[in-house]
């Protein structure tokens, strides 16, 4: 990442969020309160670990990589998500580019659960265009699509919950459908409503963030002028072409720094656009977790609803992921956050206390340590209630619900750097699906024969 944007994230998006005083009833785990702010971490993705791709491959796993599923394959759109219905399908979120996302009018929660086939027939002609899709694909990857069914938003993220009802948000919705698409339940997202209820406070977060912009490009543009004045003493000195290659980069460096002429309104539709994003969504058998960017502070946040989208309650702030990245699963009632820029996955209850956290960063990211600037990215439960744990290079591992590391599962073949690395797992276990999202694409890795489970 060049040094300007570098230096622009940390410096004046850092202020504009912390100056955002939209507040929300918080619980801070107290272990973490000695721990530094949430960083957004720009390592590039050439240092996504010392091992290489090559000796992933190679490295003894309970699972290859046999197949490719295409889930935008002559359809177009963008991968978002996917989950593994009961019956060993698989439901892949595409995000098709066209829909109501930029639309600022707020819409009540709706239940649904009671309107019969004849009024969904009679209201059908008035639905707005799907912004995105839910396809449905076999379990083996080589079959083509064998089902879809519109979504109304740009949808970011998707979850199944243990009632086997989908859960679908983004772009400040969230909605739950039955896995055919009948929609039973839609509302704007918790931080949504937030947002909305204080205008002010986002014209105030708008104003500093233009100020602060000023401030940063004033810093460095006196940092690269420094530079540039040490260069061109040396130059004087001893004429050199590769110390001219410099100084021109930092001409050029200092010109792109000359601030932007914007109003304050056209900021505020940015940071509304930001804090309306939804990173995860998972539910348990009586309620929904949301993840979103945190509205006070820097961050991600986790919001609790009911199944129907009511009592929103954010419990747990303060959460530190980069790219966008901050995945959570349910399981026995609690809350498990593969929480990135810090290198572990965290368990928190229902109300946001923290109960356990395992995981380490370490280079080479082996065994049960995690490597490159930000993982593990993504996590989901299989059938015995162990914890599948991805990484952005590939690497699922295999871990006790306890944080213990029983093996590596498999690696899969995606291009290193930071993204959602989504993973799940065949109710049987005999498949892993890891998302490869540069190419919208699920990437199948089945169970190698001679390593059949005993209980098998």
């Amino acid at each position: 990442m060049p040094i300007s944007t570098a230096l622009l994230r940390s410096g004046y998006l850092l202020l504009l969020i912390a100056a955002l005083s939209i507040g929300c009833e918080t619980h801070t785990p107290a272990a973490d309160v000695d721990e530094p702010a949430a960083e957004i971490a720009d390592e590039p993705a050439g240092d996504e670990a010392a091992i290489s791709p090559e000796q992933l491959k190679k490295q003894p796993a309970t699972h290859r990589q046999t197949a490719i599923i295409h889930a935008t394959s002559g359809q177009g759109g963008s991968l978002k998500a996917f989950v593994i219905a009961p019956d060993g399908n698989i439901l892949a979120l595409v995000q098709l580019g066209a829909g109501s996302d930029d639309d600022d009018e707020m819409a009540p929660a709706v239940d649904l659960s009671s309107v019969t086939d004849a009024t969904v027939s009679k209201t059908e002609k008035r639905k707005p265009p799907a912004a995105s899709e839910v396809r449905t694909f076999s379990p083996d990857g080589k079959h083509e699509r064998i089902g879809a069914w519109p979504v109304s938003f740009m949808a970011q993220t998707m979850g199944l919950g243990p009632d086997d009802c989908l859960y679908i948000a983004g772009s400040g919705r969230v909605a739950r459908y039955r896995l055919d698409g009948t929609e039973l339940a839609i509302a704007d997202s918790p931080q949504a409503v937030l947002i909305e209820k204080d205008p002010a406070a986002l014209r105030e977060a708008a104003e500093a963030q233009i100020e602060a912009e000023k401030e940063s490009t004033k810093q460095m543009t006196a940092a690269f002028q420094q530079q540039r004045d040490a260069i061109l003493a040396q130059i004087e000195k001893s004429p050199d072409k590769r110390k001219q290659a410099q100084l021109n980069q930092l001409d050029r460096q200092i010109k792109q720094l000359s601030p932007q002429e914007r109003t304050v309104d056209q900021v505020m539709v940015q940071v509304k656009q930001r804090l309306k994003g939804v990173n995860a969504i998972a539910a348990s058998d009586k309620e929904v977790f949301i993840t979103c960017p945190q509205a006070k502070g820097y961050g991600y946040s986790v919001w609790r609803t009911d199944l129907d989208f009511s009592n929103p309650k954010c419990i747990v702030t303060g959460l530190s992921g980069c790219c966008g990245q901050m995945d959570v699963c349910c399981a026995s009632g609690d809350l498990w956050v593969a929480e990135n820029s810090r290198h572990r996955v965290v368990r928190y209850d229902r109300e946001g206390k923290r109960l356990a956290a395992f995981g380490k960063r370490d280079r080479d990211g082996v065994g049960g340590s995690f490597g490159g600037c930000c993982n593990p990215m993504n996590l989901c439960f299989d059938k015995s209630g162990d914890l599948l744990v991805s990484e952005s290079n590939g690497q699922v591992k295999h871990f006790t619900a306890k944080g213990k590391f029983v093996e590596l599962a498999g690696v899969a073949g995606v291009q290193a750097g930071c993204k959602n690395s989504a993973v799940r797992v065949s109710p049987d276990g005999e498949q892993i699906y890891y998302i490869d999202v540069q190419k919208s694409q699920i990437l199948v890795l089945a169970r190698n024969k001679t390593d059949s489970k005993a209980d098998d």
